[in-house]
């Protein structure tokens, strides 16, 4: 007959009789622990979470169902607005800096015809140095509040 084999401490087996184990009946009579960890992510449970919820509360399961579906059209609807917003406001701002420029140059054009070319000279180094001012830093103020992207490409 032959001694059956235990599980050893270093992983491998080891005969019930080995000599450094004191009481064969104490390796026996040792209890194992297993511990196990789910993490899930998402805005819905597993589907058999979703069975379980409607056996303690009949209907539950639609109802957190129908909860995802309306917060979803809510964020894309969302979404939307604020896409539109951005879009009105750049549309905006640069229909304002057309005018301002229409403005400026017909103001020069009305200097420079009426022999003030200081006048049109000022406006001009008004309007030229407003231009560089903004170029210098409105481009780094902008890219502060872009989202930062992620440099990897999508697997």
């Amino acid at each position: 007959m032959k001694k059956p084999k235990v599980p050893s401490r270093r992983g491998g087996q080891q005969s019930a009789a080995d000599p450094s184990v004191s009481n064969p009946r104490d390796v026996e009579s040792r209890i194992g622990v297993v511990q196990m960890t789910q993490i899930r992510q998402g805005p819905l449970p597993v589907p058999s979470d979703l069975r379980e919820y409607d056996l303690v509360v009949p209907g539950f399961a639609d109802r957190i169902m129908a909860q995802w579906e309306r917060e979803t059209l809510h964020r894309h609807a969302m979404e939307r607005r604020g896409q539109w917003q951005m879009f009105w406001d750049h549309t905006f701002a640069r229909l304002t800096a057309l005018v301002v420029v229409a403005g400026c140059l017909g103001l020069i054009a009305h200097a420079i015809y009426n022999k003030m070319e200081w006048a049109a000279a000022t406006i001009a180094a008004t309007l030229l140095g407003g231009g560089a001012l903004l170029n210098f830093f409105g481009p780094k103020r902008q890219r502060d509040e872009r989202p930062e992207r992620s440099k990897r490409r999508p697997e």
